[in-house]
Parts: structure tokens; sequence; C-alpha cells
């Protein structure tokens, strides 16, 4: 998978857009903890340039390899801010997906659950007919966790 993943972003950051899809497909199956820092940060800078671009398969996998125990590692504060920006041009979808990971993270704080809260009401006034709906049947699940949270403390 390794291999697989390096060889596809070489090719995908020289112009063969197909070989993306592999790229991601590899990295799925990657260990955070023996992946050579050095071809993780090949795959960053091909799966970055492309979600930059606007390639929303790129945007998807780079929330998902970002975070606590994943292969990239923590997102940071600049990523964020791109991801965020893109979000402003799309669908609800990109807010909705950063919502679903700090919901399944593993240690949520009060703050990720409001932070989510944030997402969640933002992807509520999707156009999109999957996006509206499922955001809109978390938030009573998260306000209930809030909820829970505010007893608990």
């Amino acid at each position: 998978a390794s291999d697989i993943a390096f060889y596809s972003a070489v090719a995908a950051g020289t112009g063969r857009g197909y070989a993306l899809d592999d790229m991601i497909a590899a990295i799925h199956h990657l260990d955070p903890v023996e992946e050579p820092w050095t071809r993780r940060t090949r795959l960053i800078r091909v799966l970055y340039a492309h979600a930059w671009a606007g390639n929303t398969m790129a945007m998807d996998a780079v929330i998902a390899f970002n975070g606590e125990g994943t292969l990239f590692g923590p997102m940071s504060q600049r990523t964020l801010d791109r991801v965020l920006r893109a979000a402003e041009r799309g669908d609800g979808r990109i807010e909705l997906q950063l919502a679903m990971k700090l919901l399944n993270a593993t240690g949520a704080t009060r703050s990720d659950l409001e932070t989510a809260m944030g997402y969640l009401n933002t992807a509520v006034a999707s156009p999109d007919l999957t996006i509206s709906p499922t955001s809109k049947n978390l938030i009573p699940l998260l306000v209930g966790r809030l909820a829970a949270d505010v007893a608990s403390n």
C-alpha cells in the first residue's frame, strides 16, 4: 500500500489525475506509525494541491487523514482555515464532515461539541437532500450530548 500510495502520488503530482483515486485508496491502508515521514510529505503535498484546486475527493481525503492518530496527524489551524474557505463555496458537505469528525473523536471536549454544532447549523441550510436531513437529525443528538456534559459537570 505504501508503494502504491507513493508512486500514485508521483503520477498525480505530475498531472496524471487518474492516479489520485489509487493514491487515496492506498492511503487508507497505511499505518500512521510505520509510514516514513518523507513519503507522508509527498502524499500531503499532492493531496493538498488537488484539494485546494477544488477536487472534492481530495478535500474529503484531507479531512479524513487529518486528526489525532491519523496518517497526517492533527489538523493545523492553517489547513483548517483553507478547508473552511473551501466550505464557503460548497453545499455544506465539508461542514458535515468536519462535524462528524469532531463527534466521532475520542475525548471530544465541550468546545469540540460546540464547534460541531456550528458546523451542523451551517450544513442544515444545504440544498443537498442528504446533507441537510443528516445534519437536522444529528443536531438533537448533539444537543443531548451537550446537556449530558453540563449535567455531569
